[in-house]
């Protein structure tokens, strides 16, 4: 090639490079997120001054910065749909100068967030308004799930190996007598939002399944739990890696997990469907209620969350239908459970990669749900936010489980070697980036 076309390809490349530069800013606009302290708390209290993050949902690309009296300014941003969530904590003693009349004596959560807001070019544009919620933090969490499927042997999908974990998150003894895991009503591929949902998020969570624990909370002590520990709950208390000939060849599936020496299993009756029995050496969470018979307990793709009722106060929840989302005749007849959101201490949402999904959980419990593909054995592990003096690993909790937990799994199930399908293990979660050890 001689100099003259050197020169000449060089100039060219030169003004395509100025061209997709200039495209590229061009592309580019100013965004404005006004965030708004929950609105309980009184006019005096001090304005939001903690990270708000937008997401470009079609790049795929993320933007933080931190708002300055409640207003987070975004400079350079490209045009498109956005997501905006909005996670901080205050302590006790801010949550007390901030709203002395709500102050509980306990640590809160900040959230906030908001789907599809429109970037395009303009003056005055691109104003976008986050109304956030509080709520206690929890001692007791969901910190571990096995829930969205797998793949056997044969390639086919097995839905019966699921499990819940929870952890009690503080240094001291909580007794889980009356606890209580429920299924938040809602069909989670319905491109209609749930109707009860919709209506009541503020004041309640309505769920279509609810197991008990025995006991009364506060009144019974007989399921005591030490901190930094916690006990697993399996649909069915089998061992999923040994397969036994009863089951057939459908069911076996060497990347699974033992689950025969869980702690509790969930009741099998007509309603709680359990494909293997009950497990005699396990004892059980009682059906407590189930307005989705013939169904095994709680979908792949979750929205679960817990509590602590008696009997009596489930009993005597209203109850509500969801004609939007569920669309036939006897889905419509489906009568959920009103639960309010002033009890729960803890929920984790779980939408599948790529495909939107509706929410079940109200924005102040779970702002944003983690996101994983399905019959991928794949594990919901929380993060480990920072070790204690005593050893005991502190986990994360901003009641945003996109920000909280890590799906850890393969998206190549042949090579997968099951590894992290260790019950009461803590190798996987990831311990945060600049996590001080106590001292």
């Amino acid at each position: 090639m001689n100099k003259a076309i050197k020169f000449a390809a060089a100039v060219a490349a030169a003004i395509l490079s100025f061209a997709a530069c200039e495209k590229s800013e061009d592309n580019q606009v100013s965004m404005t997120v006004n965030v708004k302290m929950p609105a309980d708390f009184p006019v005096s209290s001090p304005t939001f001054s903690g990270d708000v993050t937008i997401t470009n949902t079609t790049m795929d690309k993320s933007y933080t910065t931190k708002a300055v009296n409640g207003v987070a300014k975004f400079s350079k941003v490209y045009q498109g749909v956005y997501d905006i969530l909005v996670s901080d904590a205050m302590t006790a003693d801010e949550f007390k100068t901030a709203a002395p009349e709500l102050a509980s004596g306990y640590d809160i959560l900040l959230n906030g967030n908001a789907s599809n807001i429109q970037v395009v070019k303009g003056d005055n544009a691109n104003v976008a308004e986050i109304q956030l919620t509080w709520s206690v933090k929890s001692d007791l969490l969901l910190s571990r799930m096995y829930t969205n499927g797998t793949k056997n042997n044969a390639g086919s999908s097995v839905n019966y190996p699921k499990y819940w974990e929870i952890y009690n998150n503080t240094d001291g003894t909580i007794y889980l007598d009356g606890l209580c895991i429920a299924q938040a009503h809602g069909n989670s591929t319905s491109k209609t939002p749930c109707e009860l949902y919709t209506k009541y998020q503020k004041e309640a969570t309505y769920a279509s399944r609810i197991a008990r624990l025995e006991g009364t909370h506060g009144v019974t002590k007989n399921i005591p739990l030490e901190g930094g520990k916690s006990i697993v709950i399996a649909w069915n208390a089998h061992n999923f890696i040994v397969p036994e000939d009863t089951e057939g060849a459908k069911d076996k599936c060497t990347m699974n997990v033992d689950l025969s020496n869980a702690d509790y299993e969930i009741e099998s009756t007509a309603f709680f469907w359990n494909k293997f029995g009950d497990n005699a050496n396990v004892p059980n969470l009682k059906a407590a209620y189930d307005c989705m018979p013939n169904a095994g307990f709680l979908q792949m793709i979750q929205a679960v969350y817990i509590f602590f009722a008696t009997e009596e106060e489930i009993d005597g929840w209203e109850t509500g239908t969801d004609a939007t989302s569920y669309t036939t005749a006897s889905q419509q007849n489906w009568k959920a459970k009103r639960v309010p959101n002033e009890i729960i201490i803890d929920a984790v949402e779980t939408a599948k990669t790529g495909v939107a999904q509706q929410k079940r959980i109200p924005d102040a419990l779970d702002a944003k749900p983690v996101e994983s593909l399905q019959n991928m054995g794949i594990i919901f592990n929380r993060k480990i936010q920072y070790i204690a003096a005593d050893g005991r690993k502190v986990l994360q909790d901003t009641n945003n489980s996109s920000n909280d937990f890590v799906a850890v799994g393969s998206s190549d199930p042949d090579n997968y070697d099951g590894s992290h399908l260790v019950i009461k293990n803590y190798d996987a979660p990831e311990i945060q980036p600049g996590y001080k050890n106590a001292k």
